[in-house]
């Protein structure tokens, strides 16, 4: 009987982890989208700035080519 309790408490403790696991990795999921579109709009930004400084041809920002379009 005991080992039996013992089986059913580490199924909930198993349980509980996994939930918890999911919600790290969701959590953390979020948090590179959110960066990665931060650096996205910085970069879109950064080849606006450049191109409004009547920067022609081709250019890069952050290892990634652009073209200013007029």
């Amino acid at each position: 009987r005991g080992s039996l309790v013992y089986e059913q408490v580490e199924k909930i403790t198993f349980k509980r982890d996994e939930r918890i696991s999911i919600r790290i990795l969701q959590a953390l999921g979020l948090l590179q989208d959110h960066r990665l579109r931060h650096q996205q709009d910085r970069n879109i930004g950064e080849k606006e700035e450049l191109c409004q400084k009547g920067q022609t041809g081709h250019g890069r920002v952050h290892g990634m080519s652009f073209e200013c379009v007029f």
